[in-house]
């Protein structure tokens, strides 16, 4: 046999044997590769983490021992606000004299008015006292019961209402948008003085941060409650949305406890004029 004959037959079995060599290694790579040719999570031991949905706002309140979870996008529950309406010809009635010995706060702009015993009272935000100002046009007023005041200036609202050994009490009155939310889903509730009202009751606790966490078994209660506003100089002269008032009120259900009377009289006095 020629000795050329021979290497040319050798060549080629050699070539085609490193194409099928080829072809097999490709094969295993796109098996283990998965469509990309990479290897799969269940190959390489490795595990993909698992992304859960976050909560919807529009999940039906809680009822019962349920706890409400915070969502890492939507951290608050969320309800439509309401705001009653005025019977059709409604004249805001005389104004009551507040009890003995209180006195009465008044909003010019949002034209309404309530009493507060002497000892509770409109906080300055400045200087920690209470205001001297009885009358303001001021679109928020915050309120504090007697273990408030002298404010220590600088100290975040919620470590005063956590302290056990104080029964802080904290109202704020702001206006009430028709396009805002609230905490908890009002209901209607009897009147703030002569004024249609809704309103609920929500539990929750304080986190680290200071946030609002909700929870049916919280230690902290915020009671909310909406109300119209009789002839507001907020509402648009062509719209029938109406703005309304929001009052807001904290406290630990000790504080409560121990207020709950006097709130009730401060809430009761409310009227729809300053």
């Amino acid at each position: 046999m020629n000795p050329r004959t021979w290497n040319l037959k050798w060549v080629a079995a050699f070539a085609a044997a490193a194409l099928v060599g080829a072809v097999g290694v490709i094969a295993v790579l796109t098996v283990m590769g998965g469509d990309d040719g990479q290897a799969t999570a269940e190959q390489t031991g490795e595990t993909t983490p698992t992304v859960e949905p976050a909560l919807s706002t529009a999940e039906p309140p809680l009822s019962g021992t349920e706890e409400a979870t915070p969502s890492a996008m939507e951290p608050y529950p969320y309800y439509p606000r309401q705001i009653p309406t005025l019977a059709p010809g409604y004249v805001v009635p005389e104004k009551r004299a507040c009890p003995d010995s209180w006195q009465r706060v008044s909003n010019d702009l949002l034209n309404y008015s309530l009493c507060l015993p002497s000892d509770w009272g409109i906080l300055d935000e400045e200087t920690g006292e209470r205001s001297t100002k009885l009358a303001t046009r001021e679109l928020t007023t915050k309120l504090l019961s007697p273990e408030g005041f002298p404010y220590p200036v600088g100290v975040p609202l919620d470590k005063l209402l956590q302290d056990p050994g104080s029964n802080l009490i904290w109202i704020q009155l702001s206006t009430a948008s028709p396009n805002a939310g609230m905490a908890c889903d009002a209901e209607p509730r009897p009147p703030l003085g002569s004024l249609p009202a809704v309103g609920c009751e929500v539990r929750f606790n304080y986190s680290d941060s200071g946030r609002q966490d909700f929870r049916s078994d919280g230690r902290m209660i915020e009671i909310d409650i909406v109300a119209p506003l009789p002839n507001s100089e907020l509402d648009p002269v062509t719209s029938t949305a109406r703005f309304g008032l929001h009052v807001a009120v904290v406290g630990s259900e000790n504080a409560m406890e121990a207020h709950g009377k006097t709130l009730s009289q401060i809430l009761d006095s409310l009227e729809g004029q300053p």
